[in-house]
């Protein structure tokens, strides 16, 4: 798993590739509360590398949306891989995440 984020303006996104496997779920979420700590609280976890998540995984981005709204801030998924967008349909977690399949339209989304 490969884990950047790019600035921009408004909100930052995050891109992740390969897989969020067990081994990786720890340094995903430290990444992610790293972000927080630096005062990012407007992010786009881009998924479109991204070939399968654990549950894990999914409760560290469950985890980071409570604590990014608790502070006025606010996570939303990118351009999901569509069998990781199956997953979360399946789970009902697009209920839980706004998903966007554009950059413009995340950026609509946090003016």
């Amino acid at each position: 798993m490969e884990v950047r984020s790019s600035d921009k303006g408004s909100f930052y996104v995050v891109e992740v590739q390969g897989q969020i496997g067990v081994s990786e779920v720890d340094s995903f979420e430290m990444y992610l509360k790293s972000l927080k700590s630096r005062g990012v609280l407007k992010m786009a976890v881009e998924l479109s590398q991204v070939d399968s998540v654990v549950s894990g995984a999914i409760g560290a981005l469950m985890g980071m949306a409570d604590d990014l709204e608790a502070v006025g801030g606010r996570l939303v998924l990118l351009a999901p891989n569509p069998k990781v967008l199956t997953v979360f349909r399946r789970m009902g977690l697009d209920q839980v995440f706004k998903i966007y399949d554009r950059e413009e339209e995340v950026r609509k989304a946090f003016p």
